[in-house]
């Protein structure tokens, strides 16, 4: 059944994983001292906004993130489809959070630091809407953990009762 509140928790946490490939998670300026670097953190890599400089993160050092991410998308759209088996489905549930779990420890306690020990620049969440989408889709697939646990509660419930 797709219509159930579960199902629609995972919909949006995939989505929300999905949409961190767009969205640049840090950004990474020293305007404020006078420089002109500005350099934007993204799921998949560094970009700068000035022509000659150089990556600090390519894409091959943050392929880590982009697996993290894309299997936590994957199982989270595919446990969609898994409603007949409730204890598989929490499997699924329980393998995207831990992914998600390791997305964010990733971004927060390897790259940022990594990059603003590189750059000598702190990272400026303020205008980054993707360092928030991966604690958004904790939410959801905890949401989602919930409705399974509460639909398999009401099936044992009423299994005693025949």
């Amino acid at each position: 059944m797709i219509q159930r509140i579960q199902s629609i928790f995972l919909a949006l946490a995939g989505i929300c994983i999905l949409l961190l490939f767009a969205f640049k998670i840090a950004l990474f300026d020293n305007t404020v001292s006078g420089g002109y670097l500005f350099v934007s953190f993204f799921i998949y890599g560094t970009k700068s906004l000035l022509p000659d400089t150089k990556e600090v993160i390519p894409f091959l050092y943050a392929l880590p993130l982009v697996l993290f991410a894309a299997a936590s998308a994957l199982l989270s759209f595919a446990a969609i489809f898994r409603y007949k088996s409730r204890p598989h489905q929490l499997k699924m549930i329980g393998s995207a959070l831990l992914f998600t779990v390791l997305l964010v420890a990733g971004i927060l306690l390897l790259y940022v630091p990594y990059i603003e020990k590189s750059l000598h620049i702190q990272a400026n969440y303020l205008n980054s809407i993707g360092i928030f989408l991966p604690l958004v889709a904790l939410v959801f697939l905890l949401g989602a953990r919930w409705g399974i646990r509460r639909d398999e509660k009401l099936v044992r419930s009423a299994d005693r009762l025949r």
